[in-house]
């Protein structure tokens, strides 16, 4: 498969400078208090926010899960987590202004606004660990994974630091502290130091600094990457024909919405995701990450616009390209005879000659595109990155690969500072330094 050249990865480097200069420019702001440091001394405007939010739920593994989601059951399989938009509704029509309104630094602190007594004390203190530490532990968890996985057609350690190198440091690493493999380790651990370093420095305010450069990336390589999958194709048309060639119904796969005889989600499940799921999760009335960003508005009219700006971008535009692209890849890579989990119930191998020419058009071989075919045959999911792989041209793939990168840190910078802002502002301030001054909670 295609390799970054230098002018992907000048691209890449690039990025990642834009990234280190906006926390280093904003770092002095930040530093004056934690109210500065987490909440962006309540000042921003309600498109930072809302881009900020966005850009957020935008995690590195996010395009895969949904061309995961499109390959299994189609486009309606989607709606796994298109219902948590009636939330979202709900929390920039009727939260949104009374979160701003509160008046405090974290979600866990309304805790003890809200109830009284040491039982709300305790339960403060109780949350801010559960979330700070396993709900971020677990989700950052899923997180690298998507990334490494994203990175390793791309990323070769043992050629850069050399075989001997290489192999030295494999038997010295301990297996305990390996994350996958150690190159794999290797690319973690590189782009963790870089988020930690850059978000430490600019605090929320960096944070979403960088989040409106990475969502503004993102959306341009993820809609390029879609005109060049739905070109090799032979465009929409070319699109509607190969599923109509490799499945038998592939109008199973196009639906918006379930049919009533749809076996892998019964209509009583379909309902129970629109008026059950969306409120039975912990973050339906904009409790989280989400509260944080509306803590930063300067006004309750611009949490409200944030909230509203975050559905719109969320759900509306930046899903389709993601779509489309899942939608090729049934093409390039058709699944399984029927009764193999395909949306459609019948499809072929995977048309080697078609994915021999489009590699070598691209510049690739046709054991690349065997190779391709090998790797998503074993995960779905990597139809992502193999396409990435085959289908885009020097620059493009560059731009593409920086778009995953910033996806992957927007998700990590959020979440290690807004699990700190729980373990300073809800643990440190409140039980163990009260007196703690500005400077040294900073």
């Amino acid at each position: 498969m295609r390799q970054l050249t230098a002018l992907d990865w000048s691209i890449v480097v690039g990025y990642l400078a834009l990234a280190l200069a906006a926390g280093i420019l904003v770092s002095r702001r930040a530093s004056r208090s934690i109210e500065s440091y987490f909440i962006a001394d309540r000042d921003l405007p309600w498109w930072w926010l809302g881009t900020s939010m966005v850009a957020t739920t935008f995690a590195a593994d996010t395009p895969l899960v949904v061309t995961g989601m499109v390959a299994a059951h189609g486009i309606a399989g989607n709606w796994f987590w298109w219902s948590w938009a009636v939330s979202h509704v709900s929390t920039a029509v009727v939260f949104a202004a009374l979160w701003r309104r509160s008046g405090v630094l974290t979600d866990a602190e309304l805790v003890e606004l809200r109830y009284a007594g040491r039982s709300a004390t305790l339960l403060r203190g109780f949350k801010a660990v559960f979330f700070a530490v396993l709900i971020n532990g677990i989700v950052l968890g899923w997180v690298f994974r998507a990334m490494s996985k994203i990175a390793r057609p791309f990323v070769h350690w043992d050629a850069w630091l050399g075989a001997g190198r290489f192999g030295a440091l494999d038997a010295a690493w301990p297996d305990w502290l390996l994350f996958g493999t150690l190159g794999d380790t290797l690319t973690v651990l590189a782009l963790f130091a870089m988020v930690v370093l850059y978000s430490t420095m600019g605090g929320i305010r960096g944070v979403i600094l960088t989040d409106l450069l990475q969502f503004a990336i993102a959306m341009v390589g993820s809609i390029l990457f879609a005109v060049y999958a739905v070109g090799a194709v032979g465009g929409i048309d070319g699109l509607m024909a190969g599923l109509a060639e490799h499945y038998d119904d592939p109008s199973q796969i196009l639906a918006f919405v379930p049919g009533t005889d749809a076996a892998w989600l019964p209509v009583q499940v379909f309902l129970v995701y629109l008026a059950v799921q969306w409120w039975a999760q912990y973050f339906s009335d904009g409790s989280g990450y989400i509260a944080q960003r509306l803590f930063t508005a300067k006004s309750d009219a611009h949490a409200e616009g944030g909230g509203l700006w975050f559905c719109v971008a969320n759900y509306g535009l930046r899903t389709w390209p993601w779509i489309l692209i899942g939608l090729v890849s049934l093409v390039l890579f058709p699944l399984g005879a029927a009764g193999g989990g395909s949306a459609a119930g019948a499809a072929g191998a995977a048309d080697a000659d078609a994915l021999a020419g489009i590699a070598g058009a691209a510049g690739a071989g046709g054991s690349s595109a065997a190779a391709a075919a090998a790797i998503v045959a074993g995960d779905r999911e990597m139809a992502y990155p193999a396409l990435m792989a085959l289908l885009l041209p020097a620059g493009v793939l560059g731009l593409l690969f920086a778009s995953l990168l910033a996806a992957f840190m927007s998700t990590v910078d959020t979440h290690i500072n807004w699990a700190s802002s729980y373990l300073v502002n809800d643990l440190y301030r409140r039980f163990v330094r009260p007196a703690a001054s500005q400077r040294e909670l900073v």
